[in-house]
Order: C-alpha cells, then structure tokens, then sequence
C-alpha cells in the first residue's frame, strides 16, 4: 500500500510541474532573480500605497524590476507608467503578482537563464 501510494505521489508531482517525471532543471540563479524582482516590486507598491513615510527603493529600480518580469512573463508594464511610476492601487499589483507567479510555475522547469 505504501508503494501504490510512493507511486502516485511522485505521478501527482510529475504532472503538476508539467515535466511527465523528466527532471527538473529549475536555475537557482535565475528563480533569485525572478523573486528579487518581483519582491523589489511589491515593497515599492505596498510603500507608496499604504502611506509610508519613507521609502526604501526608487522609480528607477521599480521600472528595471518590471523590465525584467516584463520581459520574462510577458505581463505588460503599461499598468505603472502612468503620470507617478507605480501601481494605482494593491488590487491591480496583485492582479499581476498572480501572472508573474502562474509564469515562473509554468516554466520554472525549463533551466530559465537571468539577464546578463
């Protein structure tokens, strides 16, 4: 019984990362990369959205991380480019945080490299 059991756990966990029991070559490099980014992201939203009195990152550093999961995802950046860099409001952020984590799932398998 544990056997059938070992044996349908490590199908379930093939399936789900999409790589039908190949192993997966995910870089550590880049999955770093990736989360910076998207950490970078989500503090300068959150500080500008919550009223913080300081912050700890610049318009320049918000549009390089969003370059970067732009490029990667797909996911456009029209969204923070309006008259002040930034998400309007932690709904739209969020929305994208949800697509930018669906992409590195979907592809994190696929020995992604960072930008040089």
């Amino acid at each position: 019984m544990k056997a059938l059991f070992a044996g349908f756990a490590l199908a379930i966990t093939a399936c789900a990362h999409g790589n039908s029991g190949r192993s997966c070559q995910e870089n550590p490099a880049f999955q770093r990369a990736f989360f910076h980014h998207v950490d970078v992201v989500e503090t300068y939203t959150r500080e500008r959205n919550t009223g913080a009195e300081v912050y700890t990152l610049g318009p320049d550093e918000m549009l390089d991380a969003m370059a970067f999961l732009e490029t990667h995802t797909a996911v456009p950046m029209g969204p923070v480019l309006n008259y002040e860099v930034g998400y309007a409001n932690m709904e739209l952020f969020l929305k994208d945080k949800k697509r930018w984590l669906r992409w590195y799932d979907a592809h994190k398998c696929a020995n992604l490299q960072p930008d040089k």
